[in-house]
Order: structure tokens, then sequence, then C-alpha cells
């Protein structure tokens, strides 16, 4: 499937058509080169491998490994609620997600560490919240019973020595960087955050439910690594993505895959396309636009008909 995007319009006027099998352009001395030539020196290359590797490949075929990873389940990530302000000031909770070297956040009543791998900011219904693993905590008390999640009653795992298996109620948290809400700077390891102050009621889209969903427990997430996929006949690049499906549920039912959107990049829009020849840009030498695909890693309701511009890569049903 070629890019959707209709480059026979001003000002490239590609009118390439594969029916006719052009398969070369032969330029000829003493006569100016068109710019709509230049462009379908391009798109007939293009054709030629989406011809050849479409017969290898389908779309959304992983070329180079960017492996897609369902989190969920039984050893699902665990969310924590966080208030919106600390310290009278709006919490932004993006600072505490760092993928190459990945947040850990610390209780100051739990002592429970915990590494942050993506972030929500808050909704009309929804407070912000962190998702990640808990990393410490002894686990060697004994069976703490039972407590409702999700209109299931469950058994919580073993508590550390101290009593606590993850942050509680109300709790401070310490995270091992540097943070700033507002005009306020946090230095690391001091207390920057608050966990919600109550457990909140929220009523469930499939169950059409009221359910309980504490300030701490199990979410789903998915992953993709960094690769290269196939898509609409080109090999594109895909960068490590990590999206939430389920808040505050351990269970998903949900399409994965890419969206593809397509842009025109101007040197207007990105000054790294001016003319850079004599060493640096050049506004007087604007030059050519480009065509740029961007795969954004998105999940959708199985039952989901807007698939015009989607390459699902996995299917969940939970």
């Amino acid at each position: 499937m070629p890019e959707s995007t209709n480059l026979n319009v001003a000002p490239y006027y590609d009118d390439f058509d594969s029916t006719e099998n052009h398969v070369r352009t032969l330029f000829r001395p003493g006569f100016a080169i068109q710019a709509r030539e230049l462009t379908q020196l391009q798109s007939t290359l293009q054709n030629q491998i989406e011809q050849g590797f479409s017969h290898i490949f389908k779309d959304g075929t992983v070329v180079i490994p960017g492996q897609v990873s369902y989190l969920g389940n039984v050893d699902a990530p665990r969310y924590i609620k966080i208030q919106s302000n600390f310290g009278g000031e709006s919490v932004d909770v993006s600072q505490y997600l760092n993928e190459d070297i990945p947040v850990t956040l610390t209780g100051a009543t739990s002592g429970v560490k915990f590494r942050v791998i993506a972030t929500t900011v808050a909704t009309e219904t929804d407070p912000a919240t962190l998702f990640g693993v808990y990393t410490s905590s002894n686990l060697s008390g004994t069976e703490a019973g039972t407590f409702t999640e999700d209109v299931t009653t469950i058994s919580r795992s073993k508590l550390d020595a101290a009593g606590f298996d993850s942050f509680v109620i109300g709790e401070n948290l310490s995270a091992d960087i540097s943070v700033q809400h507002g005009t306020t700077a946090y230095s690391a390891n001091v207390a920057s955050l608050t966990t919600a102050a109550t457990e909140t009621i929220r009523t469930t889209t499939t169950a059409n439910a009221s359910i309980n969903t504490p300030v701490t427990g199990k979410s789903v997430l998915v992953k993709i690594s960094n690769g290269i996929y196939f898509i609409r006949g080109h090999f594109v690049e895909v960068a490590d993505q990590t999206i939430v499906v389920e808040k505050y549920n351990n269970n998903a039912s949900a399409k994965i895959g890419l969206q593809i959107d397509e842009t025109i990049i101007t040197p207007e829009s990105d000054l790294s396309l001016l003319d850079n020849a004599t060493g640096t840009s050049n506004f007087a030498a604007k030059g050519a636009h480009r065509l740029q695909l961007t795969l954004t890693l998105v999940s959708k309701e199985l039952n989901s008909t807007n698939d015009k511009d989607f390459v699902e890569l996995i299917k969940v049903e939970d």
C-alpha cells in the first residue's frame, strides 16, 4: 500500500503512474531538469521496492527487532495515584519519566522503592498517575488477608518486615533526581510527591458497576522497542514507546498497533532543511520539502472500525 498523501498537486506535480511501466528517467544534455522528474525518480524506485518486498512482507511486518511486549495479568505493572499539588505548587509528573535511566521513588512511610516506566496527567475523572514496578520490599512477613480490587476478592501479597509491600495513602515520596514544581526546586532524595489522600470510586464502562480503586494497584501497559517496520512500502523506524492500556485494571481487551501519520515537512517548520552548503543554514535557499512517516503506538477498542491509518500488531482479549 503506497503512502496516502497526494503528491500530484502544486508544487510537486508527481504524476507517476505504475501502469506506464516507466522504469528509468533519461536526462538529456541541453534540456532543463524538471522538479517533477526528480520527484518521479523517487516514486519509480519506491514503486520497485514496494512491489518486490510486498511479496516478502505484509504491511506492519517487523524487519529489525522492535519487539512488542504486553505487560499485564499476573506480572502486571503497578500504578500509583498522585496528588496534583505538592507544597502549594502544581505537580508535573512527566519529570519523573526517564527512558534511559528510570527514576526510582522511595516512600517516606513504607520505605518501599518504585521504578517509574510511564506517567499520565490528571483528567476530569482520574488523578495524575505513575506506572512502574516495586523494586524493594523484603516480602518476608505473613499473608495480609484479602481485599477487593476490580470487583474481585483476591489475596494481597506478603508484606515486608515493616508491614508494607507498596506505598500507602497520603505518603510522601522522594525521587533519586531533582525536580521542580512551579517556582520551587526539590533536590534528589527529598520528598516531592504525595500519593492520593483517599481511595476513589470509579464506574467501569464494561461492567457498569462502581468499583474501589486503591491508591496503588495493577495496570496494563504495552511497550514497543526501537526497530524497523515495513509500512506502506517503506522501511520506517519506530522509536521506543510505552502506552497505558488500562490504568487501574490488570486485564484488557484491545487492539494494539501503529498509528500512521504522513506529514509534509517544510523549511519553514524545520530549519535543518535550509541549504547548509556554506556550513551554516542559508535562509535564502530553502530547497525541497520532505514527506515524513511517523509511527505511534496506540490501543483501540476491539470493535473499532477506524483502521484507515492503523496497522494492528497484537490483539488482547482478557
